[in-house]
């Protein structure tokens, strides 16, 4: 049996390595025994580049559970024109599902699962040139 938390740490660190290779630079808070790990209560990740609004990253393993009221929360919480907010969905063996959570909803951005012509990094970059830029 997959110990759950150590799997979701992984996803993270996965999320925060492709983020990396794209010259942002990535915060997070540390585990604790003593609750909620979150930023705000709701972000996994934090990622800043001086050419890009700031990126706020919530991670999720196979399925986007909890998005409904995730948007919610993010709509009450940060002005969309000023911050950049996703959901990555780790799919095992898959890669990534980047969704964005816009003023209109919410948009499936990337897919790796459905990529194979270019690499992960380049389809990272390309979607950060087009989604954040």
């Amino acid at each position: 049996m997959t110990n759950q938390r150590a799997k979701g740490r992984r996803n993270e660190n996965k999320a925060k390595k492709r983020l990396k290779s794209i010259g942002f630079n990535i915060d997070s808070q540390n585990y604790s025994r003593y609750g909620s790990k979150d930023l705000f209560n709701l972000f996994d990740i934090v990622a800043v580049h001086p050419e890009t609004p700031t990126v706020w990253v919530q991670v999720k393993t196979n399925v986007a559970k909890g998005i409904n009221s995730f948007s919610k929360e993010v709509r009450n919480l940060l002005s969309l024109n000023h911050n950049k907010v996703f959901y990555f969905v780790w799919h095992d063996y898959e890669g990534f599902r980047v969704i964005q959570i816009n003023d209109e909803g919410r948009e499936t951005v990337v897919d790796e699962r459905k990529e194979d012509s270019i690499s992960s990094e380049t389809f990272f970059e390309n979607f950060i040139n087009k989604h954040c830029g």
